[in-house]
């Protein structure tokens, strides 16, 4: 309690602690407060379907992560559009949960000039450890900047071999331990001001390599995520970004009868339908041979593949400042992998460290 109260702006705190009074005078009056006048209706209806779902809107706001909305809908906005993934059927690495990832992994330095620096062993790493190092001038957690720091996958007596451990680290913890993170933003570009955007957001320990042959192509960590945007009305899609490599995503819209790959599709609930894509796990709308370029190797998606319902596994990481309980990570300032032998083959940075975490490309 002293640490949330600490970590609260007075703000915060007096909504807070008037939200508490409320509840407490309803109970003891043992009725309901009427939320008849002000509420919010999020609704959406696919063809052949009708879906509504009422989010209050209380007289206090609770906004824990300081970002403006009302932390109830965010939730419920998060659970709303929650997607479908549809992995290629030959997919072999799955999303991650970082409670489980991080007893597997070490803390090192990237050094410039000289060896790299341990700084945690593997089993000493864990969400308060990540964001608490300092070494040559830089600090772990909480930057306006990307860091040094990096994690490295290792072996099961905390080295660098591969070895079955590291395998299962790659691979992930299994559909029992898939986890979808979620942050709800404002948008407020343009003719898009006063929309909402919900970024879904899968995290990997590995991917796989795209190209044939003896070329290293493949990386440890990989972030990548959708966007669904939501009209001022907070309930009808405006549109749908999904994210591939660097800054190849693109926005869609519904898809137009009779079309299969220009547009994105929904479950019968409304829930955009995602196809992640076989080892990049980049996002797309559809199935099939996504050509990239001349250059750059092709993405393929498939059905037939694990479907993932999301709902389940939505967990909202607040804000890079004010995280949800149990999200500090999410200030971690350096690479989820290990440093490769070129820049495409280094783990990524985390999500708040993105620069589709505050604007994606209009």
């Amino acid at each position: 309690m002293r640490r949330l109260m600490n970590h609260l702006r007075p703000a915060s705190l007096f909504r807070m602690i008037t939200s508490l009074c409320i509840s407490i005078i309803v109970l003891l009056s043992g009725c309901q407060p009427d939320n008849t006048s002000s509420s919010t209706t999020v609704s959406s209806s696919p063809p052949g379907t009708t879906t509504t779902i009422t989010v209050p809107s209380p007289t206090v706001i609770i906004d824990l992560d300081e970002d403006g909305i009302d932390d109830n809908i965010e939730n419920r906005l998060a659970e709303r559009f929650a997607p479908v993934v549809r992995f290629h059927i030959n997919e072999q690495y799955l999303p991650i949960n970082i409670n489980w990832y991080l007893p597997r992994v070490r803390m090192r330095f990237d050094v410039n000039l000289g060896p790299d620096k341990q700084l945690l062993d593997k089993g000493q790493v864990n969400s308060t450890s990540l964001i608490s190092q300092e070494t040559n001038s830089q600090k772990s957690g909480i930057s306006a900047e990307q860091t040094n720091f990096y994690l490295e996958q290792t072996d099961i007596s905390g080295g660098d071999k591969l070895d079955p451990y590291r395998v299962d680290t790659r691979q992930g913890p299994g559909v029992s331990g898939l986890v979808c993170y979620t942050h709800v933003r404002p948008v407020s570009s343009g003719v898009h001001n006063g929309m909402y955007d919900i970024q879904y957001i899968f995290l990997y320990a590995y991917n796989g390599d795209l190209l044939t042959g003896s070329a290293d192509s493949a990386h440890e960590a990989d972030v990548e995520h959708i966007t669904v945007r939501i009209e001022k009305d907070i309930s009808t899609v405006h549109q749908i970004y999904y994210a591939a490599h660097n800054n190849e995503g693109r926005w869609y819209s519904p898809q137009v009868t009779g079309s299969t790959t220009d547009g994105y599709s929904r479950t019968a609930d409304g829930r955009p339908i995602v196809y992640s894509a076989l080892g990049s796990h980049a996002s797309y709308p559809s199935a099939g041979v996504k050509v990239r370029g001349m250059v750059l190797p092709a993405d393929r998606t498939s059905e037939g593949g694990l479907e993932w319902d999301c709902l389940p596994d939505i967990v909202n990481l607040g804000e890079k400042s004010y995280p949800r309980e149990g999200m500090e990570w999410l200030q971690y300032s350096g690479r989820w992998g290990e440093i490769g032998a070129v820049g495409y083959t280094s783990g990524p940075y985390g999500p708040a460290y993105q620069d589709w975490w505050l604007s994606d490309p209009d």
